[in-house]
Order: structure tokens, then sequence, then C-alpha cells
């Protein structure tokens, strides 16, 4: 008797939180919130009817889309407008026509449910025209450089997301950034980079990058320590966050230098040079923001640790290094391919 007091009230929350959820989608019809409407004509029963609604909701809920079946009077605000209409009285044959207001177009399918069971029929079309609004949509980040500003960041996100997803979408990137590193070991470098990302799978990219380096002169008891460098590194990067104007990631890579020390000797004191590579695994998290077309501002920050390190010595000690915990920092812009 517990038992099924308890499922009972389970039930009852559950319906409970369904039917709020409804209404707020509902009333979110032309209150600012993007929605979509959804309408049927033909011999459809309430139960496919409630159970396409509630499927369409599940799959553009999450994208922060309401979908709404009080379509008529407001019709006009809506992203899109899911007409679905039954071609038999078995309602075998349903076509599928999407009216959308983002890209001003139409575009129309027709399902055969035949092979599909009856209970899950009203999934398979609210799949279907989730999948025929995604596709209506696409052009928006196909022609990324003349993107309607009238489309909502929903939708933009909704379709980066499904074209990320299908590997359509260009994320190749070429750019340039100015950067900075501090070693314990005394070193403080400042240059640029030229850097490379190349996508490798969903969410993870290969980043190359080369670049010079000027050194901070180090003071010595015999005279002075000059430094300059020349670079590149390889790191893969692992997106955490992918946004149509923000993505977020950790990298993890390795950088070697050919790092050249040049002395300068005070008066009764003999100066020379030295040069070797240095080595630094290094990682940290990365960013990048969208600003301008296929322009996008980046920065990133690192810590690294030395494969192999390089000192300058001032006869038995060591004037300065590259050496030690690595700490450093970039910013820059990069261009899409």
């Amino acid at each position: 008797m517990l038992g099924s007091r308890r499922h009972a009230s389970l039930f009852a929350v559950f319906l409970v939180a369904a039917t709020i959820d409804a209404r707020a989608d509902e009333r979110a019809c032309g209150s600012g919130r993007p929605w979509i409407g959804l309408s049927f004509s033909g011999d459809f029963s309430e139960s496919f009817r409630q159970g396409v609604l509630q499927d369409l909701r599940a799959g553009l809920s999450s994208r922060g889309i309401a979908v709404c079946r009080s379509v008529p009077d407001r019709a006009t605000g809506a992203l899109a407008v899911v007409q679905l209409s039954a071609r038999s009285a078995a309602n075998v044959g349903v076509s599928v026509e999407v009216r959308d207001a983002v890209t001003r177009k139409r575009v129309t399918r027709d399902l055969d449910l035949g092979n599909v069971p009856g209970d899950g029929r009203a999934f398979a079309v609210a799949l279907a025209a989730d999948e025929l609004v995604q596709a209506s949509w696409v052009e928006l980040a196909l022609e990324r450089r003349r993107e309607p500003s009238h489309a909502p960041s929903e939708v933009r996100t909704s379709v980066e997301r499904a074209l990320r997803a299908s590997g359509a979408l260009p994320v190749a990137r070429i750019g340039a950034r100015a950067a900075a590193e501090r070693f314990a070991g005394g070193q403080l470098h400042f240059g640029a980079d030229a850097a490379l990302q190349v996508p490798v799978f969903d969410g993870l990219r290969l980043e190359l990058a080369f670049g010079a380096r000027q050194g901070r002169t180090a003071e010595s008891t015999r005279g002075d320590v000059t430094s300059n460098a020349l670079g590149g590194g390889l790191a893969l990067e692992l997106l955490v966050v992918e946004e149509p104007d923000f993505e977020g990631w950790v990298e993890a890579g390795v950088r070697a230098s050919h790092v050249r020390f040049a002395g300068h000797a005070l008066e009764g004191a003999v100066a020379s040079d030295f040069s070797g590579l240095a080595v630094y695994a290094r990682g940290g998290p990365g960013a990048a923001l969208h600003v301008l077309g296929p322009f996008w501002v980046t920065g990133g920050l690192w810590a690294g640790a030395p494969i192999r390190a390089l000192e300058a010595h001032d006869g038995d000690r060591v004037a300065t290094a590259v050496a030690g915990l690595e700490l450093a920092a970039a910013a820059g812009l990069t261009l899409e391919l």
C-alpha cells in the first residue's frame, strides 16, 4: 500500500512539474524568449499531438527555445512554425513543413511511419521536425561573414553545435600574439608568435606556434648578459566551452627554443657567447572571444617545467638561466580560414 502511494505521489509531482513547464513554455510565446510554433491539421489523436509537443520541447528547451501550440494569433513572432499535416486516415504518412522566420524560407519533408511502432511515432515526428528546423538554419553559420543580425543567439548556438558535431563548420585559424615568459632561473622573455590552430576531432585542436623572444639583460659580477631566442611550440587544445562567440579550452604541449646568451664584460674580464636548446613541457587554460566577422581575440596562461634547461655562467656561478618553473602569458588575434 505504501509503495503504491509513493508511486502515485511521484507521478503526481512529475505531472505537476510537466504541467508547469508546459505552461511556462506557452507563456514564453511572444514574451521575448525565442519560441517555435507547432500546429496540426488532419486526423491526429490528442495523445499523439501531446507526445510530439513534449518530445520537441525536450530537444529545444535545452537550447533556450520554447515550443508552443498557440500559433495562429502570434505566428509572426515565432522563429519558425512547424506544421504537421496527415496525408492518410491511418496517420502513416506525415508531412512536416517548417516556415522559418529566421532564414525567410520553407522546407518540407515527408515521413513514412509504416515501420515505426505506434508508441514511437510521436518521437520520430518530433525528431524529424527538430532536424528540419536545424537544417533551415544551417546557412546562418555557413555564411558567417554576413550573418544576419536578427538571428537570436539561441539559434546561432544551436546551429553551431550541430555543425561542429557534423564537421561542417571550419574552425582552422591563423593568427599572431604577443607573449611573455618568466623563468625561475632568472630569464624574462618578451616576444611574439605566429600560430595556427587546426581541428583534429570534434572538441580537440592542434596548435602550432613559432616566434622570437628578447630576454631582459641580467647583471653579473663581471658584467652583464643579454639573450634572445627563436622557438616553436606544439600543443593539443581540449575545448570545454563552445559557444558562437566564446570558446574556452585547456591545453598541454611542449615548446623548444634555441637560446643565445651574449656576455658583456667589465674592464679586466673576458666576455663570451653561449647558445643551446631549451625544452619545456607546459599546459594551462586558454580562451577566445569572437569580435567581428572571422576575427577572434585570444589569450592564454601557461605553467611549464623544464625537459632541458639552459644556463649562462659567470665563472663558477650561474648568471642567469632558462631553467626552473616557467610562467607564461599571451594575447593576440586570430583569423578563421
